[in-house]
């Protein structure tokens, strides 16, 4: 069928509908611009369409469009640079007015830019764009050479700015430091950042999402940091991470993974973090949903990423594809294979969740106000649900209870979009997000306050406004500050002793142009990390680490007096906290343990309370912590105390977290095979296996290995055998390699086993064997190629194509190769697999492009397609329909309704080369 043929039934059954919704989403809608437009409204009505790039781009959200008309328009300001450049809300030109912006034809409808840096001109040239070097821009060079400085300046690696008179660099800033800033390749976004620290090695992690996947940054020098590994997803602009962390016995280590969802196709993520600090690989892929805005897990602490006290962690999928976005929960007892134990009982785009947290209640409020209460507390779930703030009882997942629901009226309903928020360390407030309400509703950054003393009737308790339009997106607090990515302001951090009251007390702005209601600069902030660094991620500009020094105040600080101290066994250990100075000001603090390797009134016997100080009164304040009696051959273990809830305007110091290492044998760690392609070859000549060691480096270890084979013969291999040896401290990987012997005979494949082994304990060996088939190569078939029929395309456009088909009988894995072999120059990118990017210069003709698949065992395949480069044609505009202006959106952070007459625009305006946007 062809594309026309396809459309008119598509449409004739839109037209009988009785109501036009598009789907609710916050994204995948097109904002338009003519240099004879208008700029009013939201942009988002191609008859109306408004004249200004700047304005159409600050009326779009997250995953819009903006499609530029043709015409003339000059770039007055350096935030429009960064507006061109986005990945969240590319800018298109090329398109044309009355055919209602249905068909980007760049060398037809020419849209033309002035004042851009030259260096932009082949970017925005692929995006439909011509650039002029005029002499407009000439008499304004010394301005254009500003703007650009700044422009590039986020494109490059920029290490130790102090915040220094509201400067760090070319980045306003008030009490926050750049530490370091780690840029994006050309082309990709940024999206959500979370943190990690290795409890087996101390060093700490940022793991960011991207438009083509994931990336862990390690931080052993904050200064520089290094990317230890890259998990490739699916290109979308949403992608949120979440780390969960624990002990497992029968590795004697912490182990830890990622899980990243996204509104692509790749389900959930998850990521193994135990090979750190050398690789990361992708454990699995949890198909059970396709894709989802966010992720979040309950009842852990998000600096460890580790279980609370008497509490069962748990994932919360939200925002999925299915059950109408409802939250979906999953067990974490084995964390690789995420069990689903509540999903919603009504499948309603009502119950969308867009985002969440969750809170130990253990109060009063657990029998009072909780249904599933038990005697350590419950877990409330708060629920962002667009419309509302809605809380759940989620201590058994199986019986999830909604307990109550709030709303405001400060703005008009249709301006309201409850996006996220957090809640106070006291466990009595929720701070709340809203993303409509600066770009739609005029407000400045405004972040709202919610009472929850009584979980059934929460009510509004606050607000704080903020100096500029900007909008915020997520926020975290820790202990009396607000941590809050605040988009084109980048971070702001809010005082919060009187949470009622709060003011910013400090921001860094990675996002230098501007402070627009519009969604570019920071998306994420993570300000768990022990060391007291602060994570920021940036849709335009990649990963910052910050440190801030809003903390430091004349009231003092609270603060253990280092960050980790060792114990006896069967004692009792008297633990310090430090106030550093004081104005007169009478505070206290909360304490509490969180269980590690040792474990809660086993290993130690559990403490919550709280230490008070008068005014004056600077002395170290104690408690006391009963530590067990163990098995002489226990090994070393350890767990941790956190201070919380610093009180009267007093802060958290340095050391707010406390390791307690308990006393007990060296920990050797284990060794197991890491994870590797197990086929190769019989033509590759030899394979090599890598082994590593975790969850503890103390004193040297030897490890026997042997290779030996099982269905194959010694004909077949190298039979080999020696020992690997770790130093007192190694954590290196190690590598077994053997040679593989290449006959000529047609047999089967065969298995070769490489066996570790150690002279006195066995149990120092995680996984003892690891297989290796041999594949033969006498009756292998090659892959299976078509690259897909002959198709043809405009000049100057870019484009993904997907037509290829590819098959393997043996299931190999597969290598692709593109390349030209013919006819008028064109730029091929493999985007992944099969799927190429392919460019079109100014030329027409017919190109041909070959695609070569190769498999593991040398086999290749080649196959080529015929792609026929057209100019556009000039073609009549038809006369535009009836005007018909759509009335505002009722609740999409995107959606809308389409009229009859919008529908009709759109089949009239349908034609032969349609652009790829």
């Amino acid at each position: 069928m062809n594309q026309h043929s396809f459309l008119i039934p598509l449409g004739l059954s839109l037209l009988c509908s009785s109501q036009l919704v598009l789907a609710h989403a916050e994204h995948d809608k097109a904002r338009y611009v003519a240099q004879s437009g208008k700029d009013a409204g939201k942009c988002d009505n191609p008859v109306r369409p408004c004249q200004s790039i700047h304005y159409a781009v600050q009326q779009a959200n997250k995953g819009d469009k903006v499609l530029v008309a043709s015409g003339h328009y000059a770039m007055s300001n350096e935030s429009d640079l960064f507006y061109l450049q986005s990945q969240l809300v590319p800018v298109k030109g090329g398109f044309n007015k009355f055919d209602h912006f249905q068909v980007q034809s760049p060398d037809v409808n020419q849209t033309v830019l002035t004042g851009v840096p030259e260096v932009l001109r082949e970017t925005l040239s692929d995006a439909g764009f011509k650039v002029i070097a005029d002499t407009k821009g000439a008499d304004i060079s010394a301005d254009l050479s500003k703007r650009l400085a700044n422009f590039e300046m986020l494109s490059q690696a920029q290490q130790n700015l102090s915040c220094t008179n509201g400067q760090a660099g070319n980045f306003a800033c008030n009490k926050v430091d750049l530490v370091s800033h780690t840029p994006m390749a050309t082309g990709v976004s940024g999206s959500d950042v979370w943190g990690h620290v290795d409890l087996n090695s101390g060093i700490e992690y940022a793991i960011m999402g991207y438009s083509n996947g994931t990336k862990v940054f390690s931080l052993a020098n904050p200064e520089n940091p290094v990317e230890v590994g890259h998990i490739s997803g699916s290109r979308t602009s949403w992608r949120d991470i979440k780390v969960y962390q624990y002990f497992d016995t029968d590795f004697a280590s912490y182990r830890a993974y990622a899980y990243v969802t996204s509104e692509g196709s790749d389900g959930i993520q998850i990521i193994d973090l135990n090979n750190l600090p050398q690789s990361v690989t992708l454990a699995k892929r949890d198909s059970s949903v396709g894709s989802a805005h966010n992720i979040y897990i309950s009842n852990v602490d998000y600096t460890l990423n580790s279980k609370l006290t008497n509490a069962e962690p748990a994932v919360q999928i939200v925002g999925a594809k299915t059950f109408g976005g409802a939250f979906i929960s999953y067990l974490l007892s084995d964390a690789k294979n995420i069990t689903r134990v509540y999903t919603p009982a009504v499948s309603s785009r009502s119950n969308y969740t867009h985002d969440a947290t969750s809170i130990q209640i253990d109060d009063e409020r657990n029998q009072r106000d909780c249904i599933n209460g038990t005697e350590f507390g419950c877990t409330l779930m708060v629920d962002f649900n667009e419309n509302e703030v809605r809380f759940w009882d989620v201590t058994n997942p199986q019986k999830t209870q909604e307990l109550s629901s709030i709303g405001y009226d400060d703005v008009a309903k249709e301006y309201q979009y409850v996006h996220s928020g957090w809640f106070s360390d006291d466990k009595q407030y929720v701070f709340v997000h809203d993303e409509w309400d600066e770009n739609y509703g005029g407000l400045n950054t405004t972040v709202r306050v919610l009472n929850i003393e009584d979980l059934n009737t929460p009510t509004l308790a606050g607000m704080w406004q903020g100096p500029t339009k900007a909008i915020d997106h997520n926020g975290f607090v820790r202990g009396n500050r607000y941590y809050m990515s605040n988009y084109e302001r980048g971070l702001t951090i809010l005082d919060i002793t009187d949470p009622t009251t709060p003011h910013e007390v400090g921001f860094f702005d990675s996002f230098p142009s501007s402070d627009n209601n519009a969604y570019h600069g920071a998306w994420g902030v993570y300000p768990y990390l022990p060391s007291g660094l602060i994570l920021l991620s940036d849709i335009n500009s990649g990963l910052y680490v910050l440190k801030e020094h809003t903390r430091d105040v004349a009231k003092g600080s609270l603060s253990f007096q280092s960050a980790t101290i060792a114990s006896a066994r069967d004692t009792t250990l008297s633990i310090a906290v430090s106030r550093n100075k004081t104005d007169g000001t009478a505070t206290k603090v909360g304490y509490e343990t969180i269980p590690g390797s040792a474990q809660h009134n086993v290993d130690y016997q559990g403490v919550k309370g709280v230490l008070e100080w008068d005014g004056n009164d600077i002395a170290d304040k104690t408690f006391n912590i009963a530590i067990m009696a163990a098995n002489p051959n226990a090994l070393k273990q350890s767990f941790f105390v956190r201070l919380f809830d610093p009180k009267n305007g007093v802060t958290l110091g340095e050391h707010h977290y406390l390791r307690i290492n308990l006393a007990g044998k060296l920990n050797s760690g284990k060794v197991s095979f890491s994870p590797s392609k197990n086929t190769i070859a019989e033509n590759q000549g030899n394979y090599t296996a890598t082994v590593i060691r975790t969850g503890g480096s103390e004193g040297e270890l030897n490890i026997n290995y042997n290779v030996v084979p099982t269905s194959a013969s010694q004909q077949d291999i190298e039979t080999i055998q020696g020992t690997l040896t770790w130093a007192d401290g190694d954590i290196s990987n190690k590598t077994i390699r053997f040679n593989i012997i290449d006959d000529t005979e047609s047999e089967q494949n065969e298995i070769v086993e490489i066996q570790l082994s150690h002279d006195s304990d066995p149990s120092l060996i995680e996984q003892k064997t690891f297989q290796v088939t041999i594949l033969d190569d006498e009756n292998n078939q090659a892959p299976s190629v078509d690259a897909g029929p002959d198709f043809e395309e405009s000049t100057n456009i870019s484009f993904d194509y997907t037509g290829a088909a590819v098959s393997d009988a043996e299931n190999d894995l597969l290598t692709y190769s593109w390349k030209q072999l013919s006819g008028p120059a064109v730029t091929l990118t493999q985007v992944v697999d099969h799927v190429l990017n392919i460019k079109t210069g100014s030329e027409a003709g017919d190109c041909v492009i070959e695609l070569t698949v190769t498999d593991e065992r040398g086999a290749s395949t080649r196959d080529s397609v015929t792609l026929k480069i057209v100019g556009a044609e000039v073609v009549t505009p038809p006369p535009p329909p009836p005007v018909v202006i759509p009335e505002e959106p009722k609740k999409s952070s995107s959606g809308g309704a389409l009229s009859i007459f919008s529908l009709l625009a759109m089949f009239i305006g349908i034609r032969r080369i349609k652009k790829r946007v």
